[in-house]
């Protein structure tokens, strides 16, 4: 049953993330992004403090999100980003 489950969520998660890249602006794609960085950091965090690690989640959630919002506003500068 997780197996199952497992391949229709990344199918249907890889799907998004082909339509948002191919078919909308950077700012979607920005957004989509950081909504990724944080859950996924948001994870990291859990285990960690599953794991008696002592550590600040919310705050390394929140750094974690600034990034693509930085490279985001920063994208309009020089034509490559950089």
């Amino acid at each position: 049953m997780r197996l199952t489950e497992r391949v229709f969520t990344s199918t249907l998660l890889i799907s998004v993330i082909i339509a948002v890249l191919f078919w909308t602006n950077y700012l979607w794609f920005s957004l989509l992004t950081a909504l990724f960085v944080v859950m996924a950091q948001f994870e990291f965090f859990t285990l960690l403090r599953d794991a008696k690690v002592p550590c600040f989640r919310f705050f390394g959630v929140a750094m974690a999100a600034v990034i693509p919002a930085v490279v985001y506003l920063e994208q309009g500068s020089t034509r490559s980003g950089e």
